[in-house]
């Protein structure tokens, strides 16, 4: 079975500065134009980096014909830091849709702040028969024992290979009582995270497994918060399950153990090697940054590639966070989606991270990383450049 994908991108390390002296003057980063089928449902997948800036406050959102259908408010430090922004949720086109237009756009909820977004990719994934998906609009509550928040049961036609991808927004309430999410089949844990929020901050999470199916499989996504005093408020859970036979290859790697380190030289977390054919690709990527309790400290981290046959290297996305100590760690989950070009060589991916600056006693840590590659082969549309930005759409069956 085929399926469409529509996809742009700023590939770029100077991206989108913007002043903005008026909460309404927003600034657009990134558009996809692209055509739906009729009756048809495609998976909306959007990331992008904010940095550099002279405020605390910088707010994201997500428009399709013209109409906000996601905003997220950030707080990530960012005069010194470089966070992560995405985007996940299935959108449903009637009998006859008009060309849609998806854009990032960014402005400033309380009218002042300088700050870049960068390195940007949105692509518009056809479902399929074989594909599942679910949203759960919002999850609030003081419990500090997991909470439900939604679920997908994933009912494969036969055995099937599946890329599950979930996301959420954490919604700031106290950076003192810490909400906790994490998806799970009843038996794994995957994407554990505790994010201490103070209250003008909005933070993503996601996660990505790659599972073979060989029936009914449900998948969670679980809240709950430290202390019970303040709560947790989650909104746009959200879980899609790709059929991966549907695509003609695909690559995977993982790591979920916690590993940390006091080295300013980036050290390897989870290593993706393969021989992709000459042919569109598409790279999904996730990790979580945190720090140890004793002590704030810059974690970086970084999608790597590396061409083996001509030592070819550049690095896909790199971010960088000061983690705050709340009520334990505060962890910081990134995801990037990328299109890549292919020559056929032997290809290397790493998830890598280090630490800048502090006391050698205090760690930077990454608690995950997974990175996914598959191919997509290119039948029509163009890629129209603009200087050092990629936009347009390029139309994979």
């Amino acid at each position: 079975m085929t399926r469409e994908i529509h996809y742009a991108e700023r590939d770029d390390s100077v991206g989108v500065t913007s002043t903005i002296s008026s909460p309404s003057a927003y600034k657009q980063f990134l558009n996809l134009n692209f055509q739906p089928k009729g009756n048809s449902t495609y998976f909306a997948i959007m990331s992008c980096d904010l940095a550099g800036g002279s405020s605390s406050d910088v707010q994201m959102y997500v428009e399709s014909y013209g109409s906000l259908i996601f905003a997220n408010v950030l707080n990530p430090y960012l005069t010194t830091n470089q966070t992560s922004c995405f985007f996940i949720q299935p959108i449903d086109y009637g009998a006859s849709p008009a060309l849609d237009n998806l854009g990032l756009w960014f402005h400033s909820p309380t009218g002042i702040v300088t700050t870049t977004a960068r390195n940007g990719g949105i692509c518009a994934i056809e479902k399929t028969a074989n594909d599942f998906s679910v949203v759960t609009a919002e999850k609030s509550g003081k419990e500090t024992t997991p909470q439900t928040m939604g679920s997908l049961t994933v009912t494969p036609a036969g055995s099937g290979n599946y890329l599950i991808i979930a996301g959420a927004i954490c919604n700031g309430n106290s950076a003192t009582d810490a909400q906790n999410i994490y998806l799970t089949d009843g038996t794994t844990i995957w994407g554990s995270a505790q994010m201490a929020c103070a209250n003008a901050e909005n933070r993503p999470w996601g996660t990505m497994i790659n599972v073979t199916l060989a029936g009914n499989t449900t998948y969670t996504i679980k809240v709950d918060c430290t202390t019970g005093v303040s709560g947790y408020y989650f909104t746009g859970g959200t879980i899609i399950a790709l059929a991966l036979d549907d695509f003609e290859s695909d690559y995977y790697v993982e790591s979920r153990a916690r590993i940390q380190t006091n080295l300013g030289t980036y050290q390897d977390d989870a290593t993706l090697g393969g021989s992709p054919s000459l042919n569109e690709h598409m790279l999904f990527a996730c990790h979580i940054l945190d720090s140890t309790s004793t002590g704030a400290v810059t974690t970086f981290a970084q999608i790597f590639e590396t061409d083996i046959d001509t030592a070819a290297t550049r690095t896909i996305v790199e971010n960088n966070v000061t983690p705050t100590i709340g009520a334990g760690n505060s962890d910081y989950p990134c995801f990037v989606v990328r299109r890549l070009t292919l020559a056929g060589n032997s290809m290397q991916w790493k998830s890598q991270y280090k630490k800048s600056g502090g006391n050698l006693l205090v760690f930077a840590g990454i608690a995950e990383s997974a990175i996914a590659v598959v191919q997509a082969k290119p039948t029509n549309g163009t890629v129209n450049i603009l200087g050092a930005n990629i936009l347009g759409n390029t139309n994979i069956l």
